[in-house]
């Protein structure tokens, strides 16, 4: 489910459910897990999801997403909230995010995390 509502938050296609599946898998069997997954659920139904990784010293907030039809119903400001509240109890004094700007950049500036640089991002494909 993890995986599937991803997909359709962010959508993407089935290749990239099958990504986020392997990398679910791999830190689900991780001696050592620093990735904490949330899945956000409605009614039953799987309407979001959001990843917490654990740096020395930092949060890093990864890959939170909302399914299109519960956007701006407060789900994601509630994630970024849950996320530092739990580094709060862990003692972690920072958190960042790589926020897109047409998306989630303005959500975070509302919480409070101020803009450091701009990126752009770059992909390729290296496997089948």
């Amino acid at each position: 489910r993890y995986a599937e509502v991803t997909m359709r938050a962010w959508q993407r296609g089935p290749d990239f459910r099958r990504t986020i599946e392997a990398s679910t898998r791999r830190i689900v069997a991780s001696a050592q897990p620093r990735h904490h997954l949330w899945l956000v659920e409605r009614g039953g139904e799987a309407i979001g999801s959001s990843v917490l990784c654990l740096l020395p010293g930092v949060g890093y907030f990864q890959g939170a997403a909302i399914v299109p039809e519960q956007r701006s119903k407060g789900i994601y400001p509630a994630l970024i909230h849950h996320r530092l509240a739990v580094l709060r109890e862990l003692g972690v004094e920072h958190a960042l995010v790589w926020a897109h700007e047409s998306t989630s950049a303005g959500i975070c500036r509302r919480v409070g995390f101020v803009s450091l640089c701009r990126a752009v991002i770059h992909e390729l494909r290296v496997g089948p």
